[in-house]
């Protein structure tokens, strides 16, 4: 047992916020988790979680959800929506109502805010900007205590489905990118952004008040062609690689954006998305502060996508 300090998780049910809660459990804290329902993803099994059901727009369950912690994270967020204003609700609101009310139930918490390297484009897209308002929201609201901001890359591993049609795609042979052949994008194993929460935590003392960007060991970013040669190599074939010419992602997208009133869910290609897909740089910067506390990710490209392949075959009845 490390720590057995209480750390109340937003979004703690989705395909990041469940590493996270593994890793803070493994490691001896105790956590309060938020659901507005109950699902079999508020289970971990073997471990103690404390549930708050509800919706944190309403003030009293933001109360009970909050009430002496000694961290809030904060993982929930939107990554495709309906509306455009649906971003600004859920990413930039939500956040600004968490540290109000923790000013009152929790004013000693150390808020950790799970933002986006996409924060750092904010006129981008709907998405970035929601994402920087929110860090200027802790910024401005909990400057005087302590806080840390993570900026993460693309994160992926066992449990996304967002990057499932591209690993069919490569199933086929095929390797299709949004991007531009110039690009260069981070990449992140959800274990290894899970080990970065638990690493802040418990060196709190040296990573407090401060800006990270994390990524795997390659910093730099991965080529399209850097892609190809690892999907390649876990799939055991040449894939063939081609860029979806920007052309075709507007009129996919425009689709998508008029057939919304009659789709049940969101879907991530929308207009605003493009300009994300396509920006040259995604590159990180290991924050100081993170090589001066020695963290190291330890899930290197192969081996995380050979991870999420297995991951995909077990559990995707469909997958190929």
């Amino acid at each position: 047992m490390i720590d057995a300090r209480l750390v109340a998780v937003t979004g703690g049910t989705g395909f990041v916020g469940q590493a996270v809660v593994r890793e803070l459990l493994n490691n001896g804290y105790r956590v309060r988790l938020f659901a507005r329902e109950f699902s079999k993803k508020c289970l971990f099994p073997g471990q103690e979680v404390e549930l708050v059901l509800g919706n944190l727009f309403d003030e009293n369950t933001r109360a009970h959800f909050l009430k002496d912690a000694d961290a809030v994270l904060h993982v929930a967020g939107a990554t495709k929506v309906k509306y455009p204003a649906d971003f600004f609700q859920i990413n930039a609101k939500l956040c600004t109502l968490l540290l109000e009310s923790a000013k009152i139930f929790s004013p000693k918490a150390h808020f950790v805010l799970i933002s986006s390297l996409a924060a750092r484009e904010p006129h981008l897209s709907p998405y970035a900007k929601s994402k920087r308002l929110a860090e200027d929201s802790l910024l401005t609201l909990w400057k005087d205590k302590p806080w840390t901001i993570i900026r993460p890359p693309a994160v992926y591993g066992p449990g996304d489905e967002e990057l499932l049609p591209l690993f069919k795609s490569a199933a086929l042979g095929f390797f299709p990118l949004p991007t531009i052949k110039k690009s260069r994008v981070a990449l992140l194993h959800v274990q290894d952004l899970a080990c970065v929460v638990f690493h802040v935590l418990h060196k709190q003392n040296q990573i407090t008040n401060c800006l990270i960007e994390v990524s795997d060991e390659n910093n730099a970013g991965y080529t399209p062609v850097d892609l190809q040669k690892a999907f390649s190599e876990v799939f055991g074939t040449r894939l063939r690689l081609f860029f979806i010419p920007c052309l075709l992602l507007s009129i996919c997208a425009h689709y998508y954006w008029l057939t919304t009133p009659f789709r049940k869910k969101a879907v991530m290609l929308m207009p605003w998305k493009i300009a994300e897909l396509r920006h040259p740089d995604w590159s990180v910067s290991l924050s100081p502060e993170l090589k001066k506390s020695n963290w190291r990710p330890r899930i290197g490209l192969k081996d995380g996508l050979t991870d999420t392949l297995k991951w995909y075959r077990n559990n995707i009845r469909k997958f190929k």
